[in-house]
């Protein structure tokens, strides 16, 4: 599978809010992002998608806390 990155840039309170959703979720910032783009193509009448790059899970766990400081 051949794969592209992506990059946004945000303040930082939306970064903080976005790494504690990730926290409470125990998801990844990919496995966020990935649903939101499919959410983004659904809404405007194209087929999400748009898969992780790859099957393995890394949890959000402490590492996200620890970025948030």
């Amino acid at each position: 599978m051949s794969v592209k990155n992506m990059q946004v840039k945000v303040d930082l309170e939306g970064w903080r809010t976005v790494k504690v959703l990730c926290v409470t979720l125990d998801r990844t910032l990919e496995d966020l992002m990935v649903e939101a783009m499919n959410d983004l193509m659904v809404k405007y009448g194209q087929k999400g998608t748009l898969e992780r790059r790859s099957a393995e899970r890394t949890p959000a766990g402490g590492r996200a806390m620890r970025d948030l400081l």
